[in-house]
């Protein structure tokens, strides 16, 4: 392993002399004391701070329990473009252009075990890289998580973090607009980008402009502006005044001239009150005008604007093409469906012509359930990256979403963020340095993919995990996907997780995957269980379930809870973990309920359980129904086939 210090001016004689002296003292107290206390010599203010963030969240710079080998490094900024390693005499020589590069560059030498013999020359193959963070789906993320997240970002050298808010950002001429939803302040979003740009990070704005603004039409002062669902009336003098105001508090807030307007999944555009009203237009005629408006505001504020492909070529699959795309403005093609390279090279050829600033967007997976899927997510990031390297797509995001109720940590795709990027730089890293970048060594860290099981080759991914958690011991909406060996692997998923949560920074996100797995080894087969018993009259067996299995699982899905809870708000505001309260409280009264019919049943109390009398039908919400590949998200579908609201 490789201990290094840092000289970040002109070296003479005499402070190679110092530095030696300083080495040499270090080996004896190691010696000594079996510990490495790492000094920095003669920092320049920036780059002090710099190191002094890392400090907090990597241990790149943690005390060692034994010494290998001591080795200084000298960081010279230059215009190099990238970051070039190579060896003068009794030190490595880092020249990077941008912070990110210097810090990417010394987490690659902090994972190298032994001397680097020959130089090290590398560059990101995007100009524009970054990651997105989603803030929308109930999990607002605290400052402090950001910007543990900003660091880890440069330490891999992505140039940019996205905020994804759809309506959770303070608006002042709308004071209903996130109301109770922990909505980011311009103060906490100034102090991010403030911080960002110490580590030459770009922070940018994720918002929406058209679509995906369900959470404000509930106040009748929106509903009014409310097209149909969750997209906006467009042509309406309101509708501009209202992203007037939106864009007006953004530009106040950020420093960039970057904005992402959204627009993207608005099929129904025109379909609602605009039909009513105006009757019948074509979409492409009402896209192109309000994406006029939009950018107007944008002009307005200064702005640069991006925005999703996804409604353009929505058009263009419908036989419209009667629409141009302005030259101010980037469109970008999202996906993350795939690990063949074919799906992102068809659909580059359909876009490419339409635009030429076409850029790309990725995903690691953390979006449909408490479990992420990185196998698939670096598997589908590699063939992406590949395909944008031969089509000549210079910018590239790495979304992570949170959909139906940001279960996942942010931090559980951290892997994905580093294959990506090591992809993405055409990287040596080894996976020696994610373990000096998070504390865990990266096969251990894979392992909470495991959590939804039958992934082992990360081609396919499931989110068994959490429709299997809320799936109804009575109904059995899921029951007909579960396997034998289902629980089984609950159970060796349990032990993979509460190894990892025995140590590091992340001991918390493990230990809830572990109290996860506890509750799926009972109650995976939970629903399968009680109906045969139930079918074959075997009343001591539900007896047995009703007094012992569900009180065990119970108290383990009480234990769940406090782990989920401590998860959330460890990482996230307070606000939208009432919806998980409702969700698990609502569960473990179903649990309850259910031992309580069981127990009357026995007893002759009641003569059937109608839930159980009816002529059980496999899953078929979709044609698929393997548990390997099957992923199932909306909660409100998953815990019964009721109207939920």
């Amino acid at each position: 392993m490789v201990i290094f210090y840092i000289l970040l001016s002109e070296k003479t004689k005499t402070l190679v002399q110092n530095v030696e002296n300083v080495i040499i003292a270090t080996v004896r107290n190691s010696e000594e004391d079996k510990n490495m206390n790492l000094e920095i010599l003669n920092m320049q203010k920036h780059e002090q701070q710099v190191i002094e963030e890392m400090k907090k969240y990597t241990d790149l710079f943690c005390e060692e329990k034994s010494l290998d080998q001591t080795v200084a490094v000298e960081l010279k900024n230059t215009d190099r473009k990238g970051y070039f390693i190579h060896r003068e005499d009794d030190r490595y020589v880092v020249e990077y252009k941008c912070i990110p590069d210097m810090c990417r560059a010394l987490l690659l030498l902090s994972g190298i075990e032994h001397e680097v013999q020959q130089e090290i020359n590398e560059n990101c193959i995007f100009s524009d890289f970054g990651i997105m963070l989603d803030l929308s789906r109930n999990a607002v993320l605290k400052v402090e998580t950001i910007r543990q997240m900003i660091c880890y970002a440069a330490c891999l050298g992505y140039k940019f973090v996205g905020l994804y808010m759809e309506d959770t950002f303070f608006v002042e001429e709308e004071p209903y607009f996130g109301y109770m939803r922990g909505r980011m302040t311009h103060e906490e979003i100034r102090e991010l980008d403030s911080y960002a740009k110490e580590f030459g990070i770009e922070l940018r704005p994720y918002i929406q402009t058209l679509a995906h603004l369900n959470q404000i039409a509930r106040y009748e002062r929106y509903d009014r502006i409310i097209d149909t669902k969750d997209i906006l009336l467009v042509g309406d003098e309101r509708t501009e005044e209202f992203l007037d105001h939106v864009i007006k508090n953004i530009s106040e807030c950020f420093s960039t001239d970057f904005i992402n307007i959204g627009m993207d999944e608005a099929e129904l555009l025109g379909a609602g009150k605009y039909l009513t009203k105006n009757g019948f237009k074509k979409k492409s005629e009402l896209m192109m005008a309000h994406l006029a408006m939009v950018l107007k505001l944008c002009r307005k504020y200064h702005l640069r604007p991006q925005m999703w492909s996804d409604m353009f070529v929505h058009m263009l699959d419908n036989g419209d093409s009667s629409f141009t795309i302005p030259e101010e403005l980037q469109i970008v093609y999202w996906d993350y469906y795939s690990t063949e390279e074919k799906r992102y090279n068809d659909n580059f050829e359909k876009q490419l012509p339409i635009s030429s600033r076409l850029g790309f967007a990725g995903g690691a997976w953390k979006w449909t359930g408490f479990v992420p899927h990185n196998a698939y997510s670096i598997l589908a990031g590699k063939a992406s990256m590949k395909s944008c390297k031969e089509h000549g797509i210079d910018s590239y995001t790495v979304t992570c979403w949170g959909d139906d109720g940001a279960e996942a940590s942010c931090f559980s795709v951290l892997p994905t963020f580093f294959k990506d990027a090591s992809v993405a730089y055409e990287s040596q890293m080894s996976d020696r340095a994610f373990e000096k970048l998070t504390g865990y060594k990266f096969s251990e860290f894979m392992k909470i993919d495991l959590v939804n099981p039958y992934l082992e080759d990360g081609k396919i991914h499931n989110n068994c995990s959490k429709y299997l958690l809320y799936n109804d011991p009575l109904i059995g909406t899921f029951d007909s996907v579960v396997k034998k060996d289902t629980t089984a692997r609950f159970a060796q998923a349990e032990i993979h997780m509460g190894e990892a949560a025995s140590h590091g920074c992340l001991a918390y996100m493990f230990s809830n995957m572990q109290l996860l797995c506890r509750v799926l080894k009972h109650k995976a087969d939970l629903g399968i269980r009680i109906r045969k018993a139930y079918t074959d009259v075997e009343k001591e067996e539900l007896l047995a379930i009703a007094e012992e299995d569900i009180p065990v699982i119970r108290r383990d899905l009480d234990a769940f809870y406090e782990g989920f809870e401590k998860q959330w708000k460890r990482e996230n505001k307070s606000f939208g973990f009432e919806i998980q309260t409702i969700r698990i409280g609502g569960l473990d009264r179903r649990l309850s309920d259910t031992a309580r019919l069981l127990k009357q049943y026995v007893n002759g109390e009641i003569a059937s359980i109608e839930e159980l009398e009816e002529t059980y039908q496999p899953f078929c919400y979709f044609e698929k129904n393997n548990i390997e590949e099957l992923n199932y998200n909306l909660w409100s579908d998953i815990v019964s086939p009721s109207v939920i609201g």
